[in-house]
């Protein structure tokens, strides 16, 4: 409105003022400012009047309009402004409301102190307009509280994004390497949280590291040497690493002896005490060595030198000395916390047996080995102390053993064999060791043949604990999920039946439903996934025939002992969803073992709007009744317990078709389904009949 015709803003103001809440005087109050030509004896008005001066609700706009009009306000209004300041806030109210907040009493020296703060904010406002006296005043209370952040605001938030750098990426890339050493040396952090800080300037290094390595490589000891911040040292491996990743190329040498020099050194200098808790400290350092060193392992063109090898092992056995983690570290964070192998990749002893495993493969192919014994005699020798209780008594290292598993088997299957009793101990003494390895293996591992061939005990005792609270908590995935899986994938192979006694009748006799509800999914998935292979041999397709019917019979037998629910049978047979979405059977066989599931269920089957789509496709061809049964099941159940409406055009292209069949028995399903829906309010279904 102003803009257009600034004469109608004071019209305007008086509409606001027929308002109560404080938002419409807030509102006045900033359009006054924003056209301070067009009611300018309001302005003054405002100003004047106590009440508006005291008002919290209006807080903000009065000081910027008194903050807009301090050098042109007329004498009387000022000198009125002055006084209120002067007489400041009402010490007994302010006395009384601490004391019914807080349970408080504040003495005459506090009260003061309060009274010097109300009134060095209320003359913020007009510090421009301030008399020599009253600014000298003023200039002794900024020493007192400092400069006022955001006096217009009686409360505000402020956020950060950090850590931040002193310097940019841009400024850090323009300086040599020994320049850089230099600045990082000389920069001291303030002291501020929300100041630039190490970790900050560490990040922009590691950055500066990875565009140009080899100039940096030469002179890492050096950061050692001269005692820069652990952070930096982290950052600056990092930055190596981060190299290799992009296949750049650097010395080894330097690089080497820097790592020698960290794994070597009992004691290494401490920062000073840091106000950024993300800083890294020497321990991070160590894990960074471990990561380049297996970066190095595994890069083909920028591998470490295998004359390198000596070396190497030597920075590996000096840091497995490392205390972390202890038991004690491991109770802590471990337990329900961390699983033993998330620990493995967050602590420094854990991390060099990954890199040992590392090295013995990074052996391996520099020598191209052969032969049934691969391991290097001192990766052999590591870990066969380690197994021991008494020198490595942990649950995080116990569980390295078990992620590499199918590695050891392949670096010296004679070894595991002598040892696998170590590795996954039998007495229930030592469960949480086996436990240990067991979830790492089956969780991480694909599934070998030869490795299955040699630890077959170990899943039989898997399936003998399913069900029993998990002590730790797994944070990379379910181990009974994933023993369902391997199952599943045995059976795919023929190296597991459904034989009464064998694993596979074990498990489903002992899996609770929602594991059994896992291994039945993941089959269906492993069909979808393998959609453009359209003719898997007849005989894995027998296999999995033969497993629908298996859980089907074993369904109707807990239907006829009064099991079914009890045992949560729905839970598992809903997944048989997936299968006939992604169908590789013949029709008519698939159509009918459906018909069983859903009548077990009660209609409730996965993937139904996919299902409905199958039963579409297949009434093209043949309309049997039984794809009317079918449809009318989880049709009933959808509309009862789901969203029907995903696949209401499935269904009523099922239904158009069934009422032109010329079947009786097709037909009469077909009405009975559209009396339902409509019933049940779906009306557009009454325009099939």
């Amino acid at each position: 409105i102003g803009k257009n015709n600034i004469k109608k803003i004071p019209e305007a103001l008086s509409e606001l003022r027929q308002y109560r809440h404080p938002i419409f005087k807030r509102i006045e109050l900033h359009v006054l400012r924003i056209f301070p030509d067009a009611c300018r004896e309001k302005i003054i008005e405002v100003l004047s009047d106590k009440e508006a001066f005291d008002d919290v609700h209006i807080h903000h706009e009065y000081f910027l309009l008194l903050q807009a009009q301090c050098l042109i306000l007329p004498a009387g209004c000022e000198e009125k402004i002055l006084r209120w300041v002067e007489e400041g806030p009402d010490l007994e109210e302010y006395k009384k409301s601490v004391k019914e907040k807080w349970g408080l009493e504040l003495a005459l020296e506090e009260l003061e102190r309060y009274k010097r703060s109300w009134q060095f904010e209320h003359l913020a406002p007009i510090k421009d307009s301030l008399s020599e006296g009253l600014r000298r005043k003023y200039e002794l209370l900024v020493t007192e509280f400092g400069e006022p952040i955001h006096p217009e605001f009686l409360a505000w938030n402020e956020s950060w994004c950090g850590p931040t750098s002193p310097l940019t990426t841009e400024e850090l890339t323009q300086k040599t390497p020994e320049e850089v050493l230099n600045y990082l040396i000389e920069w001291r952090p303030p002291k501020d949280m929300v100041a630039p800080s190490p970790e900050g300037l560490g990040r922009i290094l590691a950055e500066v590291v990875k565009q140009r390595p080899e100039g940096f490589a030469l002179i890492a000891p050096e950061f050692l040497r001269r005692k820069v911040r652990p952070t930096y040292i982290y950052h600056l491996i990092q930055g190596v690493r981060a190299s290799l990743k992009e296949n750049k190329r650097c010395d080894w040498e330097p690089v080497v002896s820097l790592c020698e020099e960290i794994a070597k050194s009992s004691v290494l200098p401490e920062p000073t005490v840091s106000e950024d808790r993300l800083e890294v400290g020497w321990r991070g350092v160590r894990k960074a060595v471990c990561d380049l060193l297996e970066e190095g392992f595994n890069k083909s063109d920028m591998t470490i030198p295998f004359s390198y090898k000596e070396r190497v092992w030597s920075i590996l056995e000096e840091m497995v000395k490392d205390e972390e983690p202890t038991l004690k570290y491991e109770q802590k964070y471990g337990e329900t916390n961390m699983d033993p192998f998330t620990l493995s990749i967050s602590t420094v002893r854990g991390q060099v047996f990954h890199s040992v495993i590392g090295y013995a493969l990074w052996c391996v192919r520099q020598i191209s080995a052969t032969g049934p014994s691969k391991m290097p005699p001192e990766v052999k020798a590591l870990l066969t102390k380690y197994l021991d209780i008494e020198v490595e008594p942990t649950l995080t290292i116990r569980s390295v053993y078990g992620h590499y598993l199918p590695w050891l088997i392949y670096l010296d299957k004679e070894w595991v064999s002598e040892n696998l009793k170590r590795i996954l101990p039998p007495e229930e003494r030592q469960k949480g060791y086996w436990k240990a390895a067991w979830e790492a293996y089956v969780i991480f591992c694909p599934l070998y043949d030869d490795v299955y061939s040699l630890i077959k005990e170990e899943y039989q005792r898997a399936i003998n604990s399913l069900g029993e609270k998990n002590s730790s908590q797994a944070h990379f995935g379910n181990s009974d999920y994933m023993l369902a899986e391997h199952l599943m994938i045995l059976n795919w192979w023929g190296k597991e039946t459904l034989d009464k006694g064998s694993l596979l009748d074990q498990f489903f006799k002992k899996a609770p439903a929602a594991v059994r509800g896992h291994a039945i999914n993941f089959v269906g998935r492993e069909l979808i996934a393998r959609n453009n292979q359209k003719d898997l041999e007849q005989v894995v397709l027998e296999r999995l025939k033969r497993l629908w019917e298996h859980r089907i019979s074993e369904a109707k037998t807990a239907v006829d002992n009064k099991r079914f629910n009890e045992e949560k049978f729905s839970e598992e047979l809903k997944e048989f969803g997936w299968w006939f979405y992604q169908n590789p059977f013949e029709p008519s066989w698939a159509i009918a073992r459906l018909k069983e599931t859903v009548e077990l269920t009660n209609g409730e089957i996965e993937r139904s709007k996919e299902v409905a789509e199958k039963l579409l496709e297949y009434f093209d061809r043949f309309p049997i009744p039984t794809t009317l049964e079918c449809l009318l099941k989880i049709t009933v159940f959808e509309v009862n317990n789901r969203d029907f409406l995903f696949w209401r055009e499935e269904c009523q292209a099922i239904l158009k078709k069934a009422r032109q069949s010329g079947d009786s028995h097709v037909l009469n399903l077909a009405n009975k389904i559209i009396d339902f829906l409509v019933l049940k309010g779906y009306t557009e279904f009454r325009d099939l009949i």
